[in-house]
C-alpha cells in the first residue's frame, strides 16, 4: 500500500541548462560552494567537478549524464539538477524537464543568443517550466550587459528583466509591473511590486529574471541566490501517490534504480508500485552528487532512486501521473551496430537492451532476416560513448556503420480497424480507432470500449499491449508517430483466450487501420540560421530552394543577412562548409533539430525502400480466423467482413487535420491517392 504524505519538509528541484562550454557545471559548483553544499569548488576541465563524477565525463570534461546535488534555499531544500549540454545527449536534458519545479538557462556572454540557446528556451516554454536566465562569462571582453539585455528580450522572451541588482529600484519595479496589467494599474496608483506578486508572474511565466555574473569568479551568484531564495515558491502537491520516472540506471553490480521525482503522497521501502504489480521497492536513495544516503521513505517533492521495480521506464507515470507524451529532441540517424566476428547477435541484442533502459532513444532494433542491429544515434560523441560503455558493461568492441536517415510516418485522417486472432484454441479481437496527432505527441492510448464488451481486465491488457508495441507504418516500416489510439471495442473468449492473444490482435487491428488509412510520411527538418554578408544573400537564398527549404524573410543587421528557417536533414550535408569557403570565412551557418515535417519527396524514398507490408510477417496486416478446426489467414481488406464484434465509430467530421496539404498515401501506397 503507498501511504500518504506526513512529511511538513518543502522542497524544490531546478535545472541547469545551457549549450555545451557556456559554463553550466561551473555555475552548478558555484551554487553548492555559496550554499554550503560543498567545501571547495571543483572544475571540469581540472576533472574534480562535484557533479561529473562518471570517468567519461572527466575524460571529456562533458556532462553526459544528469545528475542530482541538494542544497538548502532558506527553509527549502533544493535538488540542483544538471543536465548535459552537449548537443548529442539532448534527449537525457529533455527527460529531466518533466520533473522540473523551475529552470536556470545558462547563457554565454561571448556567444550571446544561438540556435541552441533558442532550442532550450523553446523546450523550457514547452515543459512550461518557469525559468531564470544567467548570463555568464561577463568578464571576458566585449561583454555589453544591455546589448545582451536587448538580444534577450528580441529571441527569447520580451519579459525579460534584469533583476541582478535586485528589485527595489523605480525603474526595475516599473518593468516588471508592465508584464501585467492588473499588476501595473496597482502600481500606477502607488501600490510597489512585492515579492509574492514577482513569485506569481515567474510561476505563471509571465516575467523571466535576468541576472548577470561570472560563475568561474563567483560573480553574481549570490545574487542569483538571493532572488532565488526570495522568489521562488514550492509547489503544493496533493495527498494521494504519484510519481514521474525520468531516467534508468544500473550499477556495476547490475542493480537497477528507477529516478523520479514524487509529486504527490510518499513512497515507501515494501510499497508495492504499481499498486497491483509483484514489484516491491528494496530500497530508496537520496543523492547528491555521487553520494546517496538510504531512506526508508521519501515524500512528495523530493527526487529520489528507487531499487526493486522491474517494469518501469523513462517518461512513466505511477500513481496519479499519467504517462508522458514522446520527447521532441529525438535522433534522425540510425547507424549498424557492427560486432565482432563469431558473436552470437541475437544474445547480445538482448544485452544491449540493458543499456537502452537507460537510453530510451537508441530505440535498439535487431533484423532476424540479415541478422543485423540498428542504433538511433545523435551524434560522433555519442558514439564514442556508446563504445565505452558497450566495451566496460558486454567485453565488445563494436563498431558503427554509415547513417541513415531516420523516417516516421503518421496519418492525416481518423480511421478505424479490426484485428482477430483466432488459431484453434486461442481468441481475441481487437478494435481501434487511429486519429491524427499533434506534432511531436507520439502514441498515445486511450479507452472507449463499453466494459460489458471486453472486461477491464481485458481492457487493460490490450491497452499495455498497443502502449508497448513500436507501431510500424506501412509507408516504409518506420516508427508511427503523433497518432491517438483509442480501444472501441473487442472481445474475449471464456475458455480459450490467453494474454498474447491480444497482443497479436491488437498488432493487427493497428496495422489494418493503417492499411484504410491516409498515410504520411515524415522526414527530420533542422531549423538553420545563416549570417553572412548581403553579397552572398542571394546565393544561400537560392541554395535553400534547391533543399526544398522554407527560408524566412531575411533579416538586416547592417551591412549583414540573417536568414532562418527550415530545412530537410537529407539535403544539408556539409552546406556549413559550403557557406563558410563561399564567403571566404565571414559566414557561419548553424543548425539544431527541429523535428519532423512531412516529407519532400516521398515517391523518391518509397521507391528507395521498396517496403511491403503485406511481406512484414512480425507486424501482419491480416487477421487470423478459424475454419474448419484451423486457423485461415484473411487479408486485411476481407477481414473486416468476418469480424464478430460492431462497433459505432464514427469519424468526427471537424477533427483538426494537422498536416492538411501533406502528400497522402492510401492502401497499397504504390497509387497516388
Amino acid at each position: 500500500m503507498v501511504l500518504m504524505n506526513t512529511d511538513t519538509k518543502q522542497y524544490l528541484t531546478i535545472g541547469i541548462l545551457a549549450h555545451v562550454d557556456a559554463g553550466k557545471t561551473t555555475l552548478s559548483e558555484a551554487i553548492l560552494y555559496a550554499a554550503g553544499a560543498i567545501r571547495r569548488i571543483g572544475r571540469v576541465d581540472h576533472g574534480d567537478a562535484f557533479l561529473d563524477t562518471y570517468a567519461v565525463e572527466k575524460d571529456r570534461g562533458i556532462t553526459v549524464y544528469s545528475k542530482p546535488a541538494r542544497f538548502p534555499l532558506g527553509d527549502t531544500k533544493v535538488t540542483l539538477l544538471d543536465t548535459p549540454g552537449h548537443a548529442d545527449f539532448s534527449p537525457e536534458m529533455e527527460r529531466t524537464l518533466s520533473v522540473l519545479d523551475y529552470g536556470i538557462l545558462l547563457i554565454s556572454a561571448p556567444e550571446g543568443i544561438g540556435s541552441r540557446v533558442r532550442l532550450l528556451w523553446r523546450l523550457l516554454r514547452h515543459y512550461r517550466v518557469p525559468t531564470l536566465l544567467f548570463v555568464n562569462k561577463m568578464d571576458q571582453p566585449g561583454s555589453d550587459r544591455d546589448r545582451i539585455l536587448a538580444d534577450i528580450r528580441s529571441s527569447l522572451s520580451d519579459a525579460a528583466v534584469d533583476l541582478t541588482d535586485g528589485t527595489d529600484a523605480a525603474d526595475v519595479q516599473e518593468e516588471i509591473a508592465m508584464t501585467d496589467e492588473v499588476l501595473m494599474e496597482r502600481f500606477l496608483s502607488g501600490t510597489s511590486v512585492n515579492d509574492d506578486d514577482i513569485a506569481e508572474l515567474i510561476t505563471a511565466g509571465k516575467l523571466c529574471p535576468v541576472y548577470f555574473g561570472s560563475a568561474l569568479k563567483q560573480e553574481g551568484v549570490q545574487e542569483l541566490i538571493d532572488g532565488m531564495t526570495r522568489l521562488l515558491r514550492p509547489t503544493a502537491y496533493p495527498e494521494d501517490f504519484g510519481a514521474r520516472i525520468y531516467k534508468i540506471t544500473r550499477e556495476q553490480n547490475r542493480d537497477r534504480f528507477s529516478w523520479m521525482k514524487i509529486t504527490g503522497g510518499r513512497i515507501a521501502v515494501r510499497d508495492r508500485i504499481p499498486e497491483d504489480s509483484e514489484d516491491k521497492v528494496t530500497a530508496i536513495r537520496i543523492y547528491s552528487g555521487s553520494r546517496y544516503e538510504s531512506v526508508t521513505e521519501a515524500y512528495a517533492g523530493q527526487i529520489c532512486a528507487v531499487q526493486g521495480l522491474s517494469g518501469t521506464y523513462a517518461g512513466m507515470g505511477l500513481g496519479r501521473e499519467l504517462d508522458r507524451e514522446g520527447q521532441l529532441l529525438t535522433p534522425i540517424i540510425r547507424r549498424s551496430v557492427i560486432l565482432p566476428p563469431d558473436t552470437d547477435v541475437s544474445h547480445t541484442f538482448h544485452l544491449l537492451k540493458d543499456i537502452e533502459e537507460e537510453e530510451p532513444m537508441l530505440r535498439l532494433e535487431y533484423i532476424e532476416e540479415t541478422r543485423e542491429i540498428f542504433a538511433q544515434i545523435m551524434g560522433e560523441v555519442q558514439i564514442d560513448i556508446l563504445r565505452g560503455l558497450i566495451r566496460d558493461r558486454l567485453g565488445l568492441e563494436v563498431r558503427f556503420g554509415d547513417g541513415q536517415i531516420i523516417y516516421r510516418e503518421t496519418i492525416r485522417r481518423s480511421v478505424s480497424g479490426a484485428g482477430h486472432f483466432e488459431p484453434l484454441r486461442h481468441y481475441a479481437e481487437v478494435h481501434v480507432a487511429l486519429s491524427p496527432g499533434e506534432p511531436g505527441s507520439g502514441i498515445t492510448v486511450t479507452s472507449t470500449c463499453p466494459h460489458d464488451l471486453l472486461s477491464t481486465s481485458w481492457q487493460r491488457l490490450a491497452m499495455s499491449n498497443l502502449m508497448s508495441k513500436r507501431h510500424k507504418g506501412i509507408l516504409t516500416g518506420s516508427d508511427l508517430t503523433d497518432v491517438h489510439i483509442t480501444l472501441i471495442g473487442g472481445k474475449a473468449h471464456l475458455k480459450h483466450t490467453e494474454g498474447g492473444d491480444f497482443r497479436k490482435a491488437s498488432i493487427r487491428a493497428v496495422r489494418q487501420a493503417l492499411m484504410k488509412a491516409e498515410n504520411i510520411l515524415l522526414e527530420p527538418v533542422y531549423e538553420f540560421r545563416v549570417e553572412l554578408p548581403m553579397s552572398s544573400l542571394g546565393m544561400v537564398m537560392t541554395d535553400v530552394e534547391k533543399m526544398s527549404g522554407h527560408p524566412e524573410p531575411p533579416e538586416y543587421e547592417g551591412d549583414r543577412a540573417v536568414i532562418t528557417g527550415i530545412v530537410p536533414v537529407s539535403e544539408w550535408g556539409d552546406y556549413a562548409l559550403k557557406v563558410r569557403a563561399a564567403t571566404a570565412g565571414d559566414g557561419v551557418a548553424t543548425v539544431v533539430s527541429a523535428g519532423y515535417r512531412p516529407c519532400h519527396n516521398t515517391l523518391a524514398v518509397l521507391e528507395e525502400r521498396g517496403y511491403d507490408p503485406a511481406s512484414d510477417l512480425k507486424n501482419p496486416t491480416s487477421s487470423v480466423f478459424c475454419s474448419h478446426g484451423s486457423g485461415v489467414t484473411v487479408p486485411w481488406d476481407e477481414a473486416e467482413a468476418r469480424m464478430h464484434v460492431e462497433t459505432d465509430w464514427q469519424p468526427d467530421p471537424n477533427e483538426r487535420i494537422p498536416y492538411p496539404d501533406a502528400e497522402a498515401w492510401g492502401p497499397g501506397h504504390t497509387l497516388r491517392p
